[in-house]
């Protein structure tokens, strides 16, 4: 119950306060690798336990953290396991960088040899994590067109994990200069790649009913899946009755939302819902990113039967309430989480959970991010 080897970090506990001062945290792939950076005064480094990186792992660090930089060997098996990490850490949103250690070298055998400051050097130096994955491609022989597609479909997959459509397209832009391609020609290949891992074709993406409740790039965790439909629901009566998303407070309900894309999405069509009149989703489409478009669009095509106002108001009402308390459960769990691994002391888990108490006490039943009339 208490040790869960995909959700833990070894030295964890010892390395928060330098994860909170650094701002990132190092994540590399022993224990003594681990041991070895915390000689050389980079306290702020991880190791998993036994595992590879999971999604678990990455939600652990998006708690902590938004800069993660992985440490691997710089030989291909190296790389490879850099970008089978760099797929588990995107999705959670995270900065990631990548450093290299000079061949046949580990952290210990660098440290002994060349000094802590020779390893902080290498650390410190770490690139974008997707700038080395594109040279790596860009490195690759690229004469002819078959091998200008091999290389950006390699590349692809994880530039479609990138939410951030300001960041996704630097690094279509990066990729097809480096390959020698047209910049539309990457970009349709990653988003080929997009509604693919979303269960669609690009033919069939815009014709998809249901709305799309995971994101892209991996299932959702155990329980997620109940939230998206929650989120959904919520979409779908703010089509039918846009007045509605106007009595929610957007960043409060991000808040209460877990769930990619729609913890982006609905905040951001709350906010864009301004007047009575009926919602134009293209419109508003386009003022989203890929991801949350795709979301929004699959709910507008779905056969759902429109409900008068005040029953919707009402569901309205409940799917808060209900985010609300699976919110305050979530917390509930990290908080016992930290417990278990000493990050907080019995005595600050019983105030939190005292403060916590009396605050649902105060708002009552049917609170949640409701803005007051």
């Amino acid at each position: 119950p208490l040790f869960r080897k995909r959700e833990a970090f070894y030295g964890f506990p010892d390395a928060l306060e330098s994860i909170r001062k650094s701002g990132r945290a190092i994540v590399v792939e022993g224990y003594f690798d681990r041991i070895a950076l915390a000689r050389a005064g980079l306290g702020e480094a991880l190791a998993t336990c036994g595992t590879a990186l999971t999604p678990e792992h990455a939600h652990q660090l998006h708690r902590r953290t938004r800069e993660v930089v992985l440490l691997f060997d710089g030989d291909d098996a190296g790389q490879r396991a850099m970008e089978r990490s760099l797929a588990i850490l995107l999705p959670e949103g995270l900065r990631v960088r990548a450093a290299a250690l000079p061949p046949k070298d580990d952290p210990d055998s660098l440290l002994a040899r060349e000094g802590p400051e020779a390893l902080r050097a290498v650390v410190d130096g770490a690139v974008p994590a997707l700038e080395a994955v594109i040279r790596r491609a860009a490195s690759q022989p690229h004469a002819t067109a078959w091998d200008k597609s091999d290389a950006v479909q390699q590349v692809a997959p994880l530039l479609a994990l990138v939410a951030d459509p300001v960041e996704r397209g630097t690094y279509e832009r990066q990729l097809a200069l480096s390959i020698g391609v047209g910049d539309e020609e990457v970009r349709t290949l990653v988003r080929r790649e997009g509604t693919q891992r979303r269960g669609m074709t690009p033919a069939t993406e815009r014709d998809a009913v249901g709305p799309v409740a995971a994101p892209a790039q991996a299932p959702l965790p155990a329980g997620h899946e109940r939230i998206a439909r929650w989120a959904a629901r919520l979409a779908r009566q703010w089509i039918d009755h846009p007045p509605l998303a106007r009595e929610i407070d957007a960043e409060a309900l991000a808040g209460l939302l877990p769930v990619a894309p729609w913890n982006r999405l609905l905040p951001a069509f709350a906010e864009l819902c301004e007047t009575d009149a009926p919602v134009d989703v293209e419109a508003i489409c386009a003022l989203l990113d890929d991801e949350c478009a795709a979301a929004l669009r699959g709910v507008a095509l779905a056969e759902d039967e429109p409900l008068d106002v005040e029953r919707a108001r009402v569901l309205q009402t409940q799917t808060v309430e209900r985010l609300r308390r699976d919110r305050d459960r979530e917390v509930r769990r990290e908080k016992l989480r930290d417990f278990a691994t000493g990050e907080i002391d019995e005595t600050t888990l019983l105030r939190e959970s005292q403060r916590a108490l009396e605050l649902r006490r105060a708002q009552g039943p049917a609170s949640g991010p409701v803005r007051p009339n």
